[in-house]
């Protein structure tokens, strides 16, 4: 099961269009630790107001990964809404960067593995 989740300061209003909107496969707890230890604006935010997890995290719908995803982007459709620094969705800009990284760094492996640069 997936998870759409939200963090805010002030939950009871319900305002969606602020806070931070994620999506995980995990128990929420173990995500929160991740967000509260982290070097990122929700990290920031979760310290700076003192924020709990039981008090200040909802999770607003569970579905398939697809669903949920789709849910992220209509809640984060572009870059720094709420608390979030990139669009929602299983492929925003921070997702695609990863893959390019992790594809550039596999290449170089997979050709230095090929072609030494040093003869032996």
């Amino acid at each position: 099961m997936v998870h759409v989740y939200w963090i805010n300061d002030d939950i009871s209003k319900m305002n969606l269009n602020k806070g931070y909107i994620g999506v995980t496969s995990r128990p929420a707890h173990l995500r929160w630790s991740e967000h509260l230890e982290a070097n990122s604006k929700v990290g920031t935010m979760i310290r700076t107001f003192g924020l709990k997890f039981k008090k200040n995290l909802v999770v607003i719908f569970s579905g398939t990964s697809q669903e949920c995803y789709n849910l992220e982007y209509a809640l984060r459709p572009t870059v720094n809404c709420g608390w979030n620094v990139a669009e929602g969705g299983e492929t925003n800009s921070f997702s695609r960067a990863r893959l390019q990284y992790q594809s550039y760094t596999n290449f170089i492996e997979n050709y230095t593995k090929a072609r030494p640069i040093y003869p032996k």
